[in-house]
């Protein structure tokens, strides 16, 4: 069958979009309005009383009495024609009316003679419905003016009580709002707490192992200066071995001298013995030739050639001596040459230690420096992750706070209105 062709208002996707707003279609049955159709199928003496909204293709009944459809098509809906209107529309007799006398409704089941609706219009204007009464029975009489006032009553009270519906529903969708950002304001304040007492547990940690840190660098720095004093000690004792050095380089060279003089006057001492020694020949063969006379002069002569020959022979001792003596002092220089240039050796490793001293010191004192701003940033951590922890409990207990506020609201609009 074709489906009849029906008005449709010129503002219909705005009163489309009304309806949805509404949230009400293909809702379960809901006292408030099932009690105004039995009101007014009773005040107005009707078989059929609805509340019809009129969706895009169709007719939907949120209440309804002496019905069994729940819905049909917006081409067969006498309300579909009422929404046009700015009142109650009545149909005193619909099977006289051109609209419908062959309407599916007029023609069989419920059997459709009578008609009246009052438009449920919103707050913004769009008509999303009708209060409406039918009934087999023609009225040529028509509908009088106080029934039409009585049935726009009851039309103004299904659309009240739409509203509130509308509202309560809104304001649970904003409670479940807020309850659900409550909900993930409390996850992430409480992983906030988590991770701020790790970070406070890690920078007392890291606080206690800066301090330890710190107190061992403060003793390597106090025991390079002690191993810095020493060297600067050790260095001073080289330089004065280095001064002794020198000193007994002097001392033996001088010595040398002295035993070079004794030499000499050892040679001089040979030569006047070789000299006597002549004499003392020459003195015996001047006795000899003499005979008697001469026999004293020769026992001189030979006592001189005696002790010419002893001087002779202790000059050759002390020349052995000394030559002994000269070849000790020149092996003597020679070591002291030597430990000339091993001192100067040492005085050059010692400079290179007193260097190497000085920059371990220096970097010492920075290394010290250095952790002791990484003491001192710990130590800001530490005392930054405990604000953060306590601001992260507060942020917690304000978000239960808001959370129990959100229960409270979802409590409150979750009632269903008396009226």
């Amino acid at each position: 069958m074709e489906q009849r062709p029906f008005p449709v208002p010129g503002n219909e996707a705005e009163r489309l979009a009304e309806l949805a707003a509404y949230q009400i279609l293909d809702t379960a049955s809901e006292q408030v309005f099932d009690d105004v159709v039995r009101l007014a199928q009773s005040l107005f003496e009707v078989a059929t009383s609805t509340v019809s909204l009129i969706d895009a293709e169709r007719q939907w009944f949120k209440a309804r009495v002496g019905l069994e459809a729940c819905e049909t098509g917006r081409d067969a809906a006498f309300c579909g024609h009422a929404i046009l209107e700015g009142e109650v529309m009545v149909v005193p007799d619909a099977a006289a009316d051109a609209r419908f006398a062959d309407n599916s409704l007029v023609t069989g089941p419920p059997h459709i003679r009578f008609y009246a609706g009052a438009p449920l219009t919103t707050p913004a204007g769009f008509n999303i419905g009708t209060l409406c009464i039918f009934d087999p029975a023609p009225r040529p009489g028509g509908f009088s003016g106080q029934e039409r006032a009585h049935l726009t009553m009851l039309a103004d009270m299904v659309m009240e009580r739409l509203i509130a519906r509308r509202l309560r529903l809104e304001r649970q969708q904003e409670a479940e709002q807020v309850r659900s950002v409550a909900e993930r304001l409390s996850d992430a304040a409480s992983q906030l707490e988590q991770q701020a007492k790790e970070l406070s547990a890690l920078a007392a940690d890291g606080e206690l192992r800066a301090d330890a840190a710190g107190q061992g660098v403060g003793q390597l720095v106090l025991m390079g200066g002690e191993v810095e004093t020493i060297l600067k000690g050790v260095a001073r004792d080289i330089e004065h071995v280095s001064d002794d050095t020198e000193t007994m380089r002097v001392t033996v060279s001088g010595l040398g001298s002295h035993l070079e003089g004794i030499g000499s006057v050892a040679g001089e001492i040979s030569a006047i013995a070789s000299q006597t020694k002549m004499l003392a020949l020459n003195a015996s063969i001047e006795a000899a030739r003499a005979g008697d006379s001469g026999r004293s002069f020769a026992v001189v002569a030979n006592e001189v050639r005696l002790l010419a020959g002893a001087t002779a022979e202790a000059t050759d001792h002390i020349l052995s001596e000394l030559r002994a003596i000269e070849q000790t002092v020149t092996r003597a220089v020679e070591r002291c040459d030597k430990l000339a240039e091993r001192v100067e050796s040492m005085q050059a490793s010692s400079g290179r230690i007193k260097a190497t001293a000085g920059l371990q010191s220096a970097t010492r004192a920075h290394v010290g420096e250095e952790i002791g701003d990484a003491v001192f940033a710990v130590r800001q951590i530490g005392a930054r992750a405990r604000i953060v922890d306590e601001q992260s409990e507060s942020v917690l207990s304000e978000v239960i706070a808001l959370r129990r506020h959100a229960d409270s609201l979802m409590q409150r609009y979750l009632q269903t209105p008396n009226q």
